[in-house]
């Protein structure tokens, strides 16, 4: 039997593709095998990863100074995630393999892969448009976001101060107690409140990747002593 020596992979593996839910900050990525191991077992893989911005440089025949290597498995897994990724930006990653003579071939690039975009910014203070005895209408401004918002939650407690709106600590939730709401407008009318009584409220937005934090407590609002007929009629029907 003529026994040839091994070399090293004789093909590269298969481009890298997306194998689970994407992240902020990492990737898991997934790919075939080389089709010849080089007669000799693969013991495993590098991948390589280049923001999309950089790959057209790389494409145009950059240097491998571009790339950035992030993970080199430990075994023939052709499996691996990249992380210390940005949110919302868009990576190319190829792969070798490895067995005991060297390095094969490196695949082909993948296409570009976006990792999750981060959550909205935080919101301005909501500001109060008017006021019935029973009602308060608050208007905010959209919040900056790498995606679209889908939705707001606005928060109402009585002011008994601003603790009460949860405001010592910038950005965290408010306290327990108040009421919630949710819109996908950007002004909306609070209702069931109580005559003559003032109110705080804190609004955040939400994208595909989640909530931001809560904004400022607005400016105390009063409700007025002047019923509005929509007012009348929820006391009516109630």
């Amino acid at each position: 039997v003529l026994r040839t020596d091994s070399t090293c992979p004789g093909s590269p593996p298969g481009p890298p593709r997306l194998c689970e839910q994407v992240t902020q900050t990492a990737l898991a990525l997934r790919w075939d095998p080389p089709h010849s191991d080089g007669g000799s077992v693969v013991l495993g893989y590098e991948l390589l990863v280049v923001s999309a911005e950089r790959f057209a440089a790389l494409a145009s025949g950059g240097s491998d100074g571009d790339l950035q290597q992030h993970a080199v498995t430990a075994d023939a897994a052709c499996m691996a995630v990249a992380e210390g990724l940005q949110p919302g930006k868009a990576y190319c990653f190829a792969v070798r393999a490895q067995n005991i003579k060297g390095w094969g071939n490196t695949s082909r690039w993948s296409g570009p892969i976006r990792t999750a975009p981060p959550p909205p910014g935080m919101p301005a203070r909501p500001r109060p448009i008017d006021a019935t005895a029973r009602s308060i209408a608050m208007e905010w401004d959209p919040p900056d976001s790498d995606c679209p918002l889908l939705e707001y939650e606005i928060w109402c407690g009585v002011a008994l101060g601003m603790e009460a709106a949860g405001a010592a600590t910038p950005g965290a939730a408010p306290l327990a107690g108040g009421r919630r709401n949710r819109t996908r407008r950007t002004a909306l009318r609070i209702t069931g409140l109580a005559p003559s009584t003032g109110y705080c409220f804190r609004v955040r937005a939400r994208n595909s990747t989640g909530w931001s934090q809560w904004s400022t407590p607005s400016e105390a609002t009063c409700t007025s002593d002047v019923h509005s007929l929509e007012d009348i009629k929820a006391a009516v029907l109630k």
